[in-house]
């Protein structure tokens, strides 16, 4: 990467390496206008607008809108 000293491996990471340097957003939030580097990212994010939970947990029944969530809480259940 020419703005820091990381080498970059496979090259193809470099252009999100960039990204995070430049601090360009091009994916929006249409209702709350936040924006993400990543489309990922605003998918993720657009689960907080539609309240939806696609995570349950199998135990509890309890819902998370995000995977890793739905991961922590597990450990709850294996006190």
């Amino acid at each position: 990467c020419g703005m820091c000293e990381r080498t970059i491996v496979p090259k193809c990471h470099l252009k999100t390496t960039i990204l995070i340097h430049t601090e360009k957003n091009p994916y929006s939030c249409s209702i709350c206008k936040k924006t993400f580097s990543f489309k990922s990212h605003l998918n993720r994010h657009s689960l907080i607008h539609t309240e939806e939970k696609p995570y349950s947990c199998s135990l509890c029944k309890k819902c998370f809108t995000q995977r890793n969530d739905l991961i922590r809480h597990s450990t709850v259940h294996t006190r």
